[in-house]
């Protein structure tokens, strides 16, 4: 089993930092390369080719390595993925994302699923659905956008006039069939 000495810096030894004697990695500064580990909390986090399943911290920069959730006041995130973040301000450079939730996010050449955010500033990516007070995007391809302002080049399948329109068009066919249905029933009787 390998040794871990805790300091005010934590440097993990390469390999699986995974111990039964420490499930958790507590630290001011945590320093990660080449190595899996299930929790960390600390002020700043720095991971290189490495996983995580869950982190608190304050700021992350993360290169080339995976993480479960995030929870961070500034996420940095470089060639990796990430399922869900929770955080103030993201910057993601050719990531993939599950959720993201923050108040200020850049996006590059990345893949997100679901985003919401006070403002996000995309480009050159695609995002499932994207729920934001303002968008500023250089080529976005979304399948849903509801955005109180949006600048920029962004091909979507919906959004939020369209999505509007749809939601009045489904809530008008529904309930057609349902009057429709009503008036069958009442003849038969």
């Amino acid at each position: 089993m390998p040794e871990i000495e805790m300091n005010e810096e934590y440097l993990a030894p390469e390999g699986n930092a995974k111990t039964e004697e420490e499930p958790e990695i507590a630290a001011e500064i945590v320093n990660l390369s080449q190595t899996s580990v299930e929790n960390i909390h600390a002020d700043l986090v720095r991971m290189a080719n490495s996983a995580a399943a869950n982190v608190n911290a304050r700021e992350m920069e993360i290169h080339q390595s995976a993480l479960g959730q995030v929870r961070a006041e500034k996420l940095t995130l470089d060639q990796g993925l990430v399922g869900f973040v929770d955080t103030d301000q993201a910057d993601l450079s050719t990531g993939i994302a599950g959720i993201i939730q923050a108040n200020q996010v850049g996006v590059t050449g990345s893949n997100i699923g679901f985003l919401t955010a006070a403002s996000a500033e995309i480009q050159n990516s695609r995002a499932g659905l994207v729920v934001a007070g303002e968008v500023k995007a250089e080529s976005l391809r979304t399948g849903l956008l509801l955005a109180r302002n949006v600048e920029g080049n962004v091909e979507t399948f919906l959004d939020t006039p369209r999505a509007a329109l749809a939601g009045l068009t489904a809530g008008v066919a529904a309930g057609l069939v349902v009057l429709v249905t009503n008036l069958l029933l009442r003849r038969r009787r």
